[in-house]
């Protein structure tokens, strides 16, 4: 599957949906990263990349965490240009079934020790967010920045699957009542507990996406 984000619309939401293989094995290559560093950049790459496109600004996703990784950083702008890098490049994946497992990389056993996300975006000055990050789960924290900077808010997954394919998931309600709000928020946390993974696999097709979860939406547009 080559790399591409999709646009939906319909049913009340905005559904975006990005696969980034070709993404996620140049910059592994260019940093000469190990399997574990190259899927946390490929999941921080995904998430930049859909909030750029969302937002139709450029947006840098800077993550300092307590495992050791230690730190990331992506950036991304609404034309489907993303890069980045991770300060420790030559840590090992694990894998639960074909689902990267982020949690050896970002987390400690220790859950006093938490560490921070930082979101800068320019629309058109400069504005930063920042968010304490506790866990390992980067789409639930960009969530949390969703929900923060709009009252409509969106929620975001993001997974690697084995071998190498990086993809996210993005959900926004089009308006501001309280009922398509909620209907959205109750997608998220499925999406993130293996529902994106579930959906993605054996997938052909981007386009095939949102009717796997259960979407009825159509296509809007495409960034590639």
């Amino acid at each position: 599957m080559r790399d591409r984000l999709i646009i939906c619309e319909g049913e009340g939401v905005l559904f975006y949906a990005c696969v980034a293989p070709g993404l996620l094995a140049s910059a592994a290559a260019r940093h000469k990263l190990a399997s574990g560093s190259a899927a946390a950049l490929g999941q921080a790459m995904c998430g930049a990349l859909l909030l750029a496109v969302h937002s139709q600004t450029r947006v840098d996703v800077q993550l300092d965490c307590p495992g050791p990784l230690r730190g990331l950083l992506a950036d991304a702008d609404a034309s489907g240009a993303a890069r980045g890098l991770v300060r420790v490049p030559d840590l090992p994946a694990r894998f639960e079934g074909a689902r990267f497992d982020p949690r050896p990389l970002l987390a400690t056993g220790n859950d006093e020790l938490a560490g921070r996300l930082s979101i800068v975006r320019k629309d058109p000055e400069l504005h930063r967010t920042l968010f304490p990050f506790a866990g390992a789960d980067l789409g639930a924290a960009l969530t949390l920045a969703l929900r923060s900077e709009t009252a409509r808010g969106g929620e975001l997954a993001l997974e690697v699957l084995s071998p190498g394919i990086a993809a996210g998931a993005l959900i926004a309600p089009l308006g501001d009542e309280d009922e398509a709000i909620e209907a959205v928020r109750e997608r998220g946390k499925p999406l993130r507990q293996g529902g994106l993974a579930a959906a993605l696999r054996d997938l052909r097709d981007l386009e095939e996406l949102p009717e796997r979860l259960g979407l009825d939406v159509e296509l809007a547009g495409e960034v590639t």
